[in-house]
């Protein structure tokens, strides 16, 4: 069969066109790629706080058991121990900050976190059960320690803006804040548990949710309907 040449050079022309449009999408698939980075972890961990005792600015609750858990997501808790004359119990904090630029000029932070041999501690209402606060610990008191998976997700101003303290991003940034957390802590159960002081046992926690920092909290007042706290003692 023959072509003519008046269609050749126009099937010419637009296979030349298709194959600047592929370049342009690759191109601008490689930027969008180059764009999101990799920050430190301590960009995120440095701006967590503790607050009088050692304890995280945060904390975990349950309101059907009426339970709550203390953990260090960060590793602060144990530089508190340290700092206080404490020894180590040797937390050890891995993760990545992923920072992607979002069309309007601010820029979505993606914070996964892992954490070994973190220090928890939990009671049932306001009643100490299980694990001992940080100061105790300094004292010598045997911790709780926590498996810890952590992973959170908001907007800051702009690319490269500071980090700032979990409570900080959760309660007084206009930003919606997706939290999700589990954690597995062995310890203690003390005597105020109803058994033994001294007693080893389990406390875990998952607490997965949405956040909006201008929200008035779901119908227990928790903004984590999937969160629970559970008990389980293993002598």
């Amino acid at each position: 069969m023959y072509v003519s040449s008046d269609r050749h050079i126009s099937r010419k022309s637009c296979l030349c066109a298709i194959g600047a449009a592929l370049l342009l999408v690759a191109f601008a698939s490689s930027r969008a790629i180059a764009q999101v980075t990799i920050r430190p972890l301590s960009d995120f961990t440095n701006a967590q706080q503790v607050i009088s005792g050692g304890a995280p600015s945060v904390y975990w609750t349950d309101p059907t058991t009426n339970r709550l858990m203390v953990i260090d997501y960060s590793g602060k808790v144990n530089d508190f121990i340290v700092e206080h004359g404490g020894k180590s119990v040797g937390t050890i904090v891995s993760g990545t900050v992923i920072q992607r630029p979002l069309p309007n000029g601010t820029a979505e932070i993606t914070v996964q976190l892992n954490l070994q041999n973190a220090v928890v501690w939990a009671s049932q209402g306001s009643t100490l059960v299980f694990g001992h606060v940080p100061l105790d610990i300094v004292s010598g008191f045997s911790p709780a320690l926590a498996t810890v998976n952590f992973n959170l997700k908001f907007t800051i101003s702009a690319p490269g803006a500071p980090l700032a303290d979990l409570a900080t991003i959760v309660f007084t940034q206009h930003t919606q804040v997706f939290v999700q957390l589990n954690a597995i802590g062995q310890g203690p159960f003390l005597a105020a548990y109803g058994v033994p002081d001294g007693t080893p046992g389990i406390a875990q926690t998952t607490q997965t949710g949405v956040y909006q920092s201008q929200g008035n909290g779901g119908p227990l007042g928790d903004y984590f309907p999937a969160g629970h706290i559970d008990f389980q003692l293993t002598h």
